[in-house]
């Protein structure tokens, strides 16, 4: 784990999403409120799910409040999570997960925001892992931004208003056709492709419900064809 990551303080990002959403304002807040709200429509509570690089818990914790399985390298931050969303989730590290993992565990594996953080091979060797604990008719979902010019001056204003700056964290980022042909070359069948998070989410500097309800209009306008993340669903 990189030293970035490794600095991050306890519940950082939990914090940030709560903090923005009680104040009803922030852009970087409702980003992440944004796509937990969207990736939340593919997890029922039937699921047996999984959510890989889960950080401080947000997602389990906080909007699916169901008997998740979180896992995240950082000790803290598992520590973080397993303090406040016990009750929600069962929050464990990668060592503990690799000791206690078994083949067709779950039905949704969720991974978000961790592949423009690692290496093509780093991808390639966690979805060998991941497929192999998926059950036959489960899914994994995928965000992984849609690198250009606007995502750049997004990332410009996040960093200059917040307190991370991401610039030498994307060093290896990659394109989306990159990823894909990892994806094929594992051999899953089905891979879904959108977009989510537009123009609109700039409004969330006013107010939270102004920026999703924007953001909700240009996405049905323009029918998620053009967005700041793409939202990956991979199944067998």
């Amino acid at each position: 784990m990189s030293t970035f990551w490794n600095n991050l303080s306890a519940g950082y990002y939990d914090k940030l999403i709560i903090n923005g959403i009680d104040k009803n304002r922030g852009i970087q807040a409702n980003w992440h409120n944004l796509t937990f709200l969207e990736v939340k429509k593919l997890v029922t509570d039937k699921n047996k799910h999984l959510d890989f690089a889960c950080g401080s818990g947000t997602f389990i914790g906080y909007y699916l409040q169901q008997d998740s399985v979180g896992v995240d390298i950082s000790e803290k931050q598992i520590e973080y999570a397993n303090t406040k969303y016990n009750k929600v989730g069962n929050f464990i590290t990668l060592k503990e997960f690799n000791e206690i993992i078994k083949k067709d565990s779950f039905d949704v594996i969720t991974v978000l925001g961790l592949f423009e953080f690692i290496s093509d091979s780093e991808v390639q060797k966690l979805m060998e892992k991941l497929k192999d604990i998926l059950n036959a008719n489960g899914k994994i979902v995928i965000t992984f931004p849609s690198f250009n010019k606007l995502f750049d001056i997004l990332l410009s204003i996040s960093s200059s208003i917040g307190n991370v700056d991401y610039s030498e964290e994307h060093h290896k980022r990659k394109d989306l056709e990159s990823l894909i042909k990892i994806f094929q070359d594992l051999e899953f069948k089905k891979i879904k492709v959108s977009k989510i998070i537009n123009l609109g989410i700039f409004f969330s500097f006013f107010n939270l419900k102004l920026g999703e309800k924007i953001n909700n209009f240009f996405a049905k306008m323009f029918n998620n064809r053009f967005g700041f993340l793409y939202l990956i669903e991979i199944s067998n």
